[in-house]
């Protein structure tokens, strides 16, 4: 401790429950206080206002060890704290995180998890600026959770953060400057020329999945943004000149899905690294996008085995480029909107005819895999038709219905990641998400058939989705706890029917009756 006033706290703070996810990285003095703290966040979120008593009754979290099979678990500590007096580094030093509940006048509340990331001398920080600090973050804080719906931009950021933490400010920090280009969903890359070494982490973790690799935490969270910009280095770089040169764009252009596997995996990542990794200025992002959906590969061959100009990897490889578009424009609006629905009605038809489970690449990715990308990055996008998404129930069945083999990639955990990121979004309402799923469950077991193996293929493939969602779906959002329930049963007793106790306790087991669930209770949304 008699150290602290010579280090520094590079802490995380990420608002929980927020798609897509809203975060800063922020480097503060350790000798500030719970009330520095409450300036720095006001500050960063470039909140509106932001009473002064939230940091009064933190829950503090500490990892420990549990008696269990599964490691670890939290232990909840709560405890009052003068927030005039109290250091940050004081409270947070041993549980590294602390998770804050928050008010504002625009929400009720809302949770902030602020994990202390490493603790730095002042020679860490020579050649970076005066602490506090932002070097990293992502979306704007919306007026629905008490911002200014400003886009994330770390210079102005910081700009402000400097105002309010001066020595002689106000509490209240002074108002982001004015932008001068309207409001975008997703943020520019404000650093254009960064050395392809810090994208190591961010190619691990891709190859990592579509090697079908259990990933690391640090893999997992790359690639929860895997197709968005890269958050570089503390320093401000000049953001005027693009990553990506146009010699490099008309190469990748020409070589989407050919023959050759290296000038395909060039042409592929140039492109994410353009359209979703802030690559591109927004005029090559334009004329790019009408370039690659001018020349179609998506539905190349569609009903025939692949031949020699290989349209079954210009069909995967164009799925996945599509998915980079969108992601691209919600960081930085480019489509226009007929462009933006003809992406959306293009991921629909596309999972729907693709049937061949052929890999296409290093790995298990195969075209469907793609596809499954693609309506990923439809689905969430903003503007993306909510009454269009009633048809995802008929898409996944007919995915499940035209499966000849065993899934050979990650299909099935991709319609998990769908259903997940739709209901922790709430984008998809209890009612409609229930729905969804036990239809597609319902069906998938009425028409299971012991003589005929695809049945059985369809049913184990729905269940691995149904395994997955069960596990990534948590209980933030009681509203989905029905939904929740009746996933439990249904893996439950998919395993039971193979003589395997998933509760691990003396249950008697499935009795061969599947029983739809009483919905006498669901209420509209």
């Amino acid at each position: 401790m008699a150290k602290i006033d010579k280090e520094y706290l590079q802490l995380k703070m990420t608002l929980e429950n927020a798609h897509p996810p809203i975060w800063r990285r922020v480097v503060i003095p350790g000798t500030y206080t719970l009330a520095d703290l409450r300036r720095v966040i006001q500050a960063v979120f470039d909140l509106t206002s932001f009473g002064p008593a939230e940091n009064a009754t933190p829950k503090f979290h500490r990892r420990v060890k549990a008696p269990t099979a599964t490691g670890l678990t939290s232990e909840v500590l709560t405890a009052k704290y003068p927030e005039d007096t109290t250091t940050v580094y004081s409270v947070i030093h041993d549980s590294r995180q602390a998770q804050l509940l928050l008010k504002t006048p625009n929400v009720k509340n809302w949770r902030l998890m602020i994990t202390l990331e490493d603790v730095l001398s002042a020679a860490a920080i020579a050649d970076r600026p005066t602490p506090p600090f932002v070097n990293g973050g992502r979306q704007a804080m919306p007026k629905t959770r008490g911002g200014r719906d400003t886009p994330y931009d770390r210079k102005q950021i910081n700009q402000a953060l400097s105002a309010a933490m001066a020595p002689d400010a106000p509490v209240a920090p002074a108002a982001l400057p004015p932008k001068t280009k309207p409001f975008v969903r997703r943020t520019p890359t404000p650093e254009r020329d960064i050395d392809m070494a810090e994208l190591a982490p961010q190619m691990d973790a891709l190859n990592a999945l579509i090697s079908g690799q259990s990933l690391t935490k640090e893999q997992s969270e790359s690639l929860a943004n895997f197709l968005n910009r890269h958050d570089g280095g503390a320093a401000e770089k000049p953001a005027e000149a693009p990553r990506v040169d146009q010699q490099d764009i008309d190469f990748a252009v020409s070589h989407l899905g050919v023959r050759a596997t290296e000038d395909r995996a060039t042409a592929v990542n140039t492109l994410i690294q353009g359209f979703a990794d802030g690559g591109f200025t927004d005029a090559q992002s334009k004329a790019t996008a009408a370039v690659l959906m001018k020349d179609n590969k998506l539905f190349l061959d569609i009903d025939k085995l692949p031949d020699e100009d290989h349209s079954l990897a210009a069909r995967g490889d164009t799925a996945t480029v599509y998915a980079g578009i969108l992601v691209g424009d919600m960081m930085s609006t480019f489509l226009t909107a007929k462009q933006r629905h003809t992406l959306f009605q293009w991921a629909t038809d596309y999972v729907r005819q693709e049937n061949h489970l052929a890999i296409t690449f290093p790995g298990n990715l195969t075209a469907l895999a793609c596809g499954l990308r693609f309506l990923y990055a439809a689905v969430m996008h903003p503007d993306y038709p909510p009454k269009v998404l009633g048809q995802l129930k008929d898409t996944f069945l007919i995915i499940l219905w035209h499966l000849q083999d065993p899934f050979l990639g990650d299909e099935a955990e991709s319609m998990g990641l769908i259903l997940n990121d739709l209901a922790k979004a709430q984008v998809m309402k209890p009612v409609p998400f229930m729905q969804l799923v036990r239809d597609v469950t319902m069906e998938v077991e009425r028409r299971v058939d012991p003589a005929d193996p695809r049945t059985i293929f369809r049913r184990k493939a729905w269940m691995t989705t149904m395994q997955v969602l069960f596990i990534s779906l948590n209980d933030d959002d009681e509203a989905y706890d029905k939904a929740q329930n009746f996933i439990f049963d249904a893996v439950d007793n998919y395993y039971q029917t193979m003589g395997i106790d998933f509760l691990g306790d003396d249950d008697e087991g499935y009795d061969g009756e599947w029983e739809e669930p009483d919905d006498d209770d669901d209420d509209d949304d």
